[in-house]
């Protein structure tokens, strides 16, 4: 099912080798394709310097070889060409899977083929990435990224992967059978949660996604939209680290990543010129309030905590910051499909006997 371009004559025009590969998916197809292609007009059904079987593409729709001959209207056999040879020919019309041991022939093939490697490029290209965006309260900035998905990938309802939480600190606390990071706990002093509570260990407030890597540039720039003239967050009322600019992409400052979000912060309009500086985070950071400042974490180092339930899809800080029941409405619908879950904190969801998570009482 994986290459619904084969035909039962293409099939049959197949030399199989008994050391033939698996093959498990048509990018991987597409890798073995561009590393090797035998002489034009003909495919080898071997490997290295093997004798090995030509199949012409004129019998792509013949009768099937038998174990030592192929059929070109006159059995041949010939050595396999050099690697330079073989993939000068790659669409000469034909298709090779892995190690050159099964060849099947024919213009048909060639065109699946080329969509075969661009496809693979668009995969690569759009590989899902996970990030975190934060900057003072996560209520609003989770509504703006909600809406960035929605626009920049034209994604909605259960698709959106926007979800406030945690992160930049050191770790986790195990609270109700779970390794997790909790909202302050006034209410429940000396408990687990409490020792959870992700000021005391050092995270800040994040927006957590997943994206394609190359949409982090269009995230980015909508990040640095939501800091001011000056690089400071909007509500300057919320002090402390738990409120510090942070980003989080794989490899921080020294990921593949860095750059297209170096490009978004070159680009934001700073009063009184000047950039904003994006510093390598460490963990347990000060805040950035006045400072022109990001800190760029390692995701990998410092992942994403999901924050509880009840913040998500939340009205922002600031009054007049009354969202839309559609985008309020979203936590239950996540919720009651399961992609919206508890995190062992105190929460407005509990574990019913089944283990999945709904509203308590």
């Amino acid at each position: 099912s994986s290459f619904p371009f084969l035909s039962f004559a293409h099939l049959s025009a197949a030399y199989i080798s008994r050391r033939s590969s698996f093959i498990s998916s048509p990018p991987m197809l597409a890798r073995s394709l561009l590393s090797s292609a035998p002489a034009p007009g003909w495919k080898c059904a071997g490997s290295g310097g093997r004798t090995s079987t030509l199949i012409s593409a004129s019998a792509s729709a013949a009768a099937g070889p038998s174990p030592s001959k192929g059929t070109t209207g006159s059995a041949s056999q010939a050595k396999c060409g050099s690697g330079a040879t073989m993939r000068r020919s790659l669409l000469a019309g034909g298709l090779l899977l892995a190690g050159s041991t099964l060849v099947i022939t024919g213009s048909e093939a060639a065109r699946p083929l080329a969509a075969l490697a661009a496809e693979e490029q668009t995969a690569t290209a759009d590989k899902q990435v996970s990030v975190y965006f934060g900057s003072g309260c996560f209520w609003h900035v989770q509504h703006e990224f909600v809406v960035a998905e929605q626009s920049l990938l034209a994604r909605e309802k259960l698709a959106i992967t926007a979800r406030a939480g945690y992160a930049g600190g050191e770790g986790t606390v195990r609270v109700d059978g779970m390794d997790t990071t909790c909202y302050h706990s006034v209410s429940f002093p000396g408990s687990d949660a409490s020792r959870a509570d992700y000021g005391r260990l050092g995270h800040g407030e994040v927006v957590g996604m997943t994206i394609p890597e190359s949409k982090v540039y269009d995230f980015a720039a909508e990040y640095f939209k939501l800091l001011d003239g000056n690089g400071d967050r909007p509500d300057k009322a919320d002090r402390g680290p738990e409120y510090r600019s942070l980003i989080g992409i794989p490899g921080g400052v020294n990921g593949p990543l860095f750059q297209a979000v170096a490009r978004a912060a070159s680009e934001k309009e700073m009063n009184k010129g000047g950039k904003i500086q994006l510093l390598a985070g460490k963990g347990s950071d000060a805040d950035t309030l006045g400072k022109r400042a990001v800190w760029v974490y390692d995701t990998n180092s410092h992942p994403f905590h999901q924050a509880e339930v009840y913040h998500q899809f939340h009205d922002g800080f600031f009054p007049g910051e009354d969202y839309p029941r559609t985008y309020n409405g979203m936590q239950q619908e996540l919720v009651r499909s399961g992609a919206l879950q508890g995190t062992g904190c105190p929460d407005s969801v509990v574990r019913d006997q089944s283990g999945r998570w709904v509203y308590g009482a």
